[in-house]
């Protein structure tokens, strides 16, 4: 961590501020690899190892956002030894829209302990994903201006 003030009296970050203008459509992945909800365990697995990701949105015949499958809910369904067997995932996930700003995307990271967030359009189609090294890369961006 770095050496002096790390938050301000709200627990925001301090770095957040430089992100306040900034939405996360401008550093999502467009377009991002989704799963349907009647994929199976084996086919999310090869997916998330072949795009090196944290997870995957799970999405209805209409691109619709219905949960997301994470790697660690990934490595306790896998582990069952049943790869075959149709896809187990969280509902209602957390996810931020276009124009939600960085600055508020990375408190509700922090907040909700999340790696990524699908990002939803307003029919909850998936149009991106933002992850913790989205963030990340702006922040180091801007630190070396």
């Amino acid at each position: 961590m770095a050496v002096g003030k790390e938050s301000d009296d709200k627990g925001t970050p301090e770095r957040a501020e430089d992100l306040a203008g900034i939405p996360v459509s401008a550093i999502m992945t467009a377009a991002p690899a989704t799963v349907r909800e009647r994929s199976s365990i084996r086919s999310a697995v090869k997916l998330v190892i072949e795009k090196k990701v944290a997870g995957v949105p799970v999405v209805d015949e209409n691109g619709r956002l219905v949960g997301v499958v994470s790697e660690n809910d990934l490595l306790l369904l896998g582990a069952s030894g049943r790869m075959s067997l149709a896809l187990q995932h969280s509902r209602n996930p957390d996810t931020v829209t276009p124009d939600t700003t960085l600055k508020e995307a990375l408190i509700k990271m922090i907040r909700l302990k999340r790696k990524w967030f699908p990002v939803i359009d307003n029919e909850r189609k998936v149009v991106g994903v933002l992850a913790r090294s989205d963030i990340l890369r702006v922040l180091l961006e801007k630190e070396h201006g």
